[in-house]
């Protein structure tokens, strides 16, 4: 027996509940009108329809070709109860034009950081390096600054250049900065060419934990490897950098490093930011040379 859908009170929130089971829903315009955008907000919004485009990356469903007044949703089969907040529905007269949104925009990535969380702009790049890509992350480093490109779709890969507009929200996940997919995000206004291939900008271990610093690909050369029970840092001094294998490399850190490379990370939990240093390329972790008992006469 399947479960109806419903809005539930929590207590302090209501949401459209759909469930696993086999719920659906149905949205409607009025009379002589049509549905020209849904734009979803909630903790599940796993739905799939026969009808128009549904994103599940942004939670937005766009009008076909043929306009339509109506448009029905089901669950998924197998995802978990879908939880709906908000719905926003752009209602359109038929044969009307998509709507034109106007957005601010942000000249570099500096200033796209600086915008409110989740707030949408037209982000400016200007000759951005693709420092390193993996899965959905795509770092990208501009004169000002750098951030996680998370899974918007654009295809380059690391030392290519970025140049153009591209509209996205500013998002923060645990502390990491990302530009992050909207339904008004579009690829025609980027153009993608060769670069040349990153490289490791030198810091110390302070200048790496800077907030100006997060998402770079930095190197340390004046930290001490230390084992922390199960983790590892970089110290140096009061300063440390704890060591994060976030691109699932296969790697085994040396007992001591002369240099190491990576994406500095910042991690954000109850208020306080550990900073954390990812590898990008196990080249990038040198260690130390020992010195070989006996005649060293060769190493002077």
């Amino acid at each position: 027996r399947s479960t109806a859908t419903r809005l539930w009170n929590s207590g302090t929130a209501i949401d459209l509940r759909i469930y696993k089971s086999g719920g659906s829903f149905t949205f409607t315009a009025p009379t002589g009108k049509v549905i020209e955008k849904i734009e979803f907000t909630g903790s599940t919004v796993t739905i799939s329809t026969e009808i128009g485009a549904y994103d599940s990356s942004i939670k937005t469903w766009t009008q076909p070709a043929e306009q339509v007044s109506a448009v029905t949703f089901k669950v998924i089969d197998g995802s978990k109860t879908n939880k709906i907040t908000k719905a926003v529905l752009t209602i359109a007269a038929p044969g009307e034009a998509p709507e034109v949104v106007e957005l601010p925009t942000a000249e570099n990535i500096a200033a796209f950081k600086a915008l409110d969380t989740d707030a949408e702009a037209e982000l400016t790049l200007t000759n951005a390096k693709v420092l390193y890509v993996k899965g959905t992350d795509m770092i990208v480093e501009d004169a000002t600054g750098a951030i996680d490109f998370y899974s918007i779709g654009l295809t380059a890969t690391a030392g290519q250049v970025l140049n153009g507009s591209i509209a996205g929200k500013n998002s923060l996940y645990n502390g990491l900065p990302q530009f992050a997919k909207s339904s008004n995000t579009a690829y025609t206004k980027v153009t993608v060419t060769d670069g040349d291939a990153p490289v490791a900008v030198e810091m110390t271990v302070a200048e790496a934990m800077a907030e100006t610093s997060y998402l770079k690909y930095v190197k340390l050369t004046d930290a001490t490897l230390v084992l922390d029970g199960t983790t590892y840092y970089l110290v140096n001094g009061d300063n440390k950098i704890q060591i994060y294998n976030k691109f699932k490399l296969e790697y085994t850190l040396p007992e001591a490093i002369k240099s190491i490379a990576g994406i500095i990370i910042p991690f954000t939990k109850n208020g306080t930011t550990i900073v954390e240093l990812a590898p990008i390329a196990v080249e990038d972790i040198v260690a130390v040379e020992s010195i070989p008992e006996g005649d060293v006469t060769s190493w002077i």
